[in-house]
């Protein structure tokens, strides 16, 4: 994955390292306090980041 490709990398763990970026989400359950994140949320929340 790098800055110009057209994806974005969904994961739930990232072993350690740290993953910041327009292309990169995280979905680990520790990261949203334990709740479920749907698709639309990811979708709307990577939309949004690409238009600024």
């Amino acid at each position: 994955m790098n800055k110009h490709m057209p994806f974005v990398n969904v994961h739930g763990h990232i072993h350690g390292q740290k993953y910041e970026g327009l292309h990169y989400f995280n979905v680990s359950v520790e990261h949203w306090d334990y709740t479920p994140v749907s698709f639309e949320f990811i979708r709307d929340s990577v939309v949004v980041n690409e238009e600024q």
